[in-house]
């Protein structure tokens, strides 16, 4: 895309020549625009110095680079979420979650967001047990990768099983343990399942194999 400022007799445009695989072809549009276009590309080397920054644990300059990027064009979305990561970086989940939900509010398409973002978000609502949150962040990121980690399907499992979906969360679960068959937290979730759908008998089936198991990798033999 190449803009050529240009006046025109009875209107304030520029000239902006748009090329695209087929052919090329120049529309009239507002200088608003054109100078938008202008600050958008004077921000850029902000936000480049600030992914840096963050890259190399610069915490403190990341955010001063991202104030200057906002100062120079105030609509940079890539900012908000550079500021989210640091946030995160930082442990400061409230301004993570801030941050980076302003960063998916200003897509017009959110299919653009990125599924690291999501993961992210799904990290924090998980932390302050906002499980329904926590799901529906969990479902963003699946829907943006060819497959799910280990991580997300613990969080999707355990979420789902405090929010009373016991069959839901084995699913979920069970992704777990088919990897990592002593993982506590699966386990666990796994015997609340049983409990959430009242399927008692295999609630206690389970947690005598879980403690079998830990004995046996304890070192003790189970007789």
């Amino acid at each position: 895309m190449k803009l050529a400022s240009e006046d025109y007799i009875g209107s304030y445009t520029t000239t902006l020549e748009l090329t695209t695989q087929y052919n090329k072809s120049t529309i009239k549009v507002p200088r608003e625009l054109d100078n938008f276009l202008k600050q958008k590309e004077k921000s850029m080397p902000y936000v480049d110095s600030a992914n840096k920054a963050f890259e190399n644990k610069q915490y403190d300059s990341a955010i001063k680079y991202c104030k200057q990027a906002i100062e120079t064009y105030s609509f940079n979305k890539e900012v908000y979420l550079i500021q989210g990561k640091v946030a995160y970086a930082k442990g400061e989940i409230e301004e993570t979650i801030l941050r980076l939900t302003d960063y998916i509010d200003k897509h017009q398409n959110t299919e653009y967001v990125e599924a690291d973002v999501y993961d992210i978000l799904a990290e924090c609502y998980f932390s302050q047990g906002d499980y329904e949150n926590a799901i529906d962040s969990v479902y963003e990121n699946m829907k943006r990768v060819d497959k799910s980690s280990l991580r997300m399907n613990l969080i999707m499992g355990i979420s789902q099983l405090e929010t009373n979906n016991g069959y839901i969360a084995s699913y979920y679960l069970d992704d777990v343990l088919a990897v990592e068959p002593l993982h506590e937290e699966a386990l666990v979730g796994r015997i609340g399942t049983h409990v959430n759908t009242n399927e008692y008998k295999l609630a206690i089936d389970l947690a005598d194999e879980y403690e079998a198991l830990l004995k046996k990798k304890s070192g003790y033999v189970v007789l």
